[in-house]
């Protein structure tokens, strides 16, 4: 039986079509998978993000773009991100765990700390009030939702350069509010 191009197969999987994507991942698979190997040097992680990887291909075939790379790279190049990505996780997770087992434990708070983190909690709630509004949203969701800079710039549809300077500000004044510790 002649093997079918990579790209007559992506075709097909645009359409619908499980037996290109199962065809596509039968040729695919066996280099894609050497390279998650090859980064994550662990044979469960490789597979998990192989997988993924063909998830991956099967949601967004309509996108692939021939001109910018042939199918077997596209696909090398998702497989390769991701085993970065979890490289990365991995070793952000592991650092955590080393710092959290440095940490000694908590002692109980007294009242007097009860008291001076109320404490502090008012003032922090009344200076971040005192706040012109777009400040304060770019700061609750810098501080609260986890965004960066790029992602408040998306989420609000305003200019990365005016999130910026709404975050600078904002940190100036709270500073100048606020009592350093």
């Amino acid at each position: 039986m002649e093997r079918p191009d990579h790209q007559a197969l992506i075709d097909r999987i645009v359409l619908g079509d499980e037996e290109a994507l199962r065809a596509l991942y039968a040729q695919l698979a066996p280099r894609a998978y050497a390279i998650a190997l090859k980064v994550l040097k662990d044979p469960a992680e490789a597979e998990e993000v192989l997988q993924d990887t063909f998830v991956e291909v099967w949601r967004s075939a309509t996108r692939f773009d021939p001109s910018r790379a042939a199918p077997d790279r596209w696909v090398g190049t998702m497989v390769r991100t991701r085993a970065i990505d979890l490289l990365r996780k991995r070793g952000a997770r592991d650092r955590m765990v080393n710092a959290a087992s440095l940490v000694e434990p908590a002692r109980k708070p007294s009242p007097e700390d009860l008291l001076g983190t109320s404490q502090l909690g008012a003032r922090v709630r009344a200076a971040l009030a005192d706040l012109p509004s777009e400040q304060r949203k770019a700061l609750e969701l810098a501080y609260f939702e986890g965004l960066s800079q790029s992602e408040i710039a998306t989420a609000t549809a305003t200019p990365l350069g005016t999130v910026k300077t709404r975050m600078r500000l904002a940190m100036i004044k709270l500073a100048q509010t606020l009592p350093t510790p």
